[in-house]
């Protein structure tokens, strides 16, 4: 003999404790100083993965592998509703293998996946090597370099742009004398 189903009343489940913060959107790579696009999200999680609707706790992330760069913008981020989005997070300086660390206190942090950041459009030179006092006639060294940057000092070594290098104060009329070569897109004068 069978029973019939009988059907019960609505149960309402809610998330457990906060437990962890997990990247839900990656950053991707991009130039130096560009936001991340799409933006940056994190959830803050129970043990079970559900969705902590009720968190609205301060989520902060920082750069990993840093080697000196910067990250950019608003590092720290109130949830809403248990999602922090950090949407003009950027960094300074181009290079490979960065990553973020997201956190909130009490939390398991979490790490994003590995990004590049590329050098940004050409927008000016840039003296690698400092300027002397020189003999007349004799040979400039350490040897002139100058680069062509982007707006956060990063060389834009595709730039093929021309640099004419003269002489700025010149009261007793010199010229300027040598060879320009480039060497791994830094010019280099000598």
């Amino acid at each position: 003999q069978s029973l019939a189903a009988v059907a019960s009343a609505a149960v309402d489940l809610t998330p457990g404790f906060t437990e962890r913060v997990v990247v839900t959107v990656q950053p991707a790579s991009v130039t130096a100083g560009t936001p991340f696009s799409p933006a940056v999200t994190v959830a803050l999680r129970d043990g079970f993965g559900n969705l902590c609707t009720g968190e609205s706790s301060a989520v902060t992330a920082t750069l990993g592998n840093a080697r000196g760069a910067a990250l950019l913008g608003t590092t720290t981020v109130n949830a809403a509703s248990g999602v922090a989005t950090f949407s003009d997070l950027a960094v300074d300086r181009a290079a490979l293998n960065y990553f973020l660390n997201i956190g909130s206190p009490g939390l398991f942090a979490a790490s994003s996946v590995s990004f590049d950041i590329s050098a940004g459009a050409p927008s000016r030179l840039a003296f690698l090597t400092p300027s002397s006092t020189q003999v007349a006639g004799g040979t400039m060294a350490p040897a002139i370099r100058v680069a062509v940057v982007d707006d956060y000092g990063n060389l834009v070594a595709t730039a093929s742009d021309t640099v004419d290098l003269s002489l700025g104060t010149n009261p007793t009329g010199a010229t300027l004398n040598g060879t320009i070569e480039d060497v791994g897109g830094l010019p280099l004068i000598y």
